[in-house]
């Protein structure tokens, strides 16, 4: 039986599931979300510079906007068979040139120039699109503990002997594999509405991009990123095309998360308490719990999980 980590009866839905499905998936009311995925014997994030995960001056690792979106651009191109105008290994140019340098013809062909919005290559008269979608970086909870592991490889390799032939023989070098032991992260976003009037994003579009959202982890699984896992959370729906009475940061301080007294570094989400503050919400808001499990997205997000979609 499937058990999310983070415990749905302790988030009670009150709505039937046509109406979360209708709420969360609505093109014309605005949202904020509020997420978690943690992270155990990983790298969620490498700094390319220093070659390990990235850390803020309080010791609390990060994991930039541009990469979640990567990542959910991965599933809405490698699952769902979308056209994007940034992927892996094309040129924006081009695109933007096979498009008659216009940004309504982008918007137009590739869903994730509406969605993550863009900024042009060169052309000053393609003006920059801002997206109705805005994920922020996502941060751990509290300060984590890093590691370094060493790890070595041995290869043949063809050698010389002194009088210069050629012998078999063996290339051994030296390698690190950072990581950290534990960290809960939050993740926090925005839809807007406003922003996307006009764009035609749809709400099998929206159920798209949430779903990249929650499998993208498991579709970029690696070596160093093994052991990251999106746990679930709240869709904060204003009921509005303008965002309503909480701000995002109401939103994030509406989910209450505790430590375990006594504990200073946790090693799981059974280390934590989740719980909601706010038993009533402003007018014509709604609070929808969207967990790790398969079967409640496929009802949320409208997407059929079969063997042929498994990422």
């Amino acid at each position: 039986m499937y058990h999310d980590p983070i415990p749905n009866k302790s988030f009670p839905l009150n709505l039937s599931s046509e109406d979360a499905h209708a709420r969360v998936l609505d093109p014309t009311t605005s949202k904020s979300f509020v997420f978690f995925f943690d992270a155990a014997l990983c790298t969620p994030s490498m700094d390319p510079n220093t070659k390990q995960q990235r850390l803020a001056p309080d010791d609390r690792a990060y994991v930039r906007s541009p990469a979640i979106n990567r990542l959910v651009r991965d599933i809405v191109a490698d699952v769902h068979g979308k056209p994007l105008y940034i992927q892996r290994g094309a040129c924006l140019h081009k695109r933007q040139e096979a498009c008659g340098n216009s940004a309504a013809a982008i918007q137009e062909t590739y869903s994730d120039a509406n969605v993550f919005g863009f900024v042009p290559t060169k052309d000053k008269a393609v003006s920059q699109v801002k997206g109705a979608i805005q994920f922020d970086h996502a941060r751990s909870l509290h300060p984590v503990e890093v590691f370094v592991d060493s790890i070595t490889r041995v290869a043949g390799k063809d050698k010389t002997d002194k009088e210069g032939n050629k012998i078999d023989g063996l290339d051994e070098t030296m390698g690190d594999t950072p990581g950290i032991y534990y960290g809960l992260f939050r993740l926090t976003g925005t839809y807007s509405a406003i922003t996307a009037e006009g764009r035609n994003i749809t709400p099998e579009m929206l159920g798209m991009y949430l779903d990249g959202l929650f499998r993208g982890w498991e579709h970029a699984r690696s070596s160093l990123r093994s052991g990251v896992t999106m746990l679930g959370g709240y869709v904060y729906d204003h009921g509005h095309r303008a965002f309503g009475g909480m701000n995002l940061q109401d939103c994030v301080g509406d989910v209450r998360v505790t430590l375990r007294e006594g504990l200073d570094a946790p090693r799981s989400t059974e280390d934590y308490t989740f719980e909601i503050v706010s038993d009533v919400l402003p007018r014509q808001m709604t609070r929808v719990f969207v967990s790790g499990s398969r079967m409640q997205q496929e009802r949320l997000l409208g997407i059929t999980y079969t063997s042929e979609m498994s990422a």
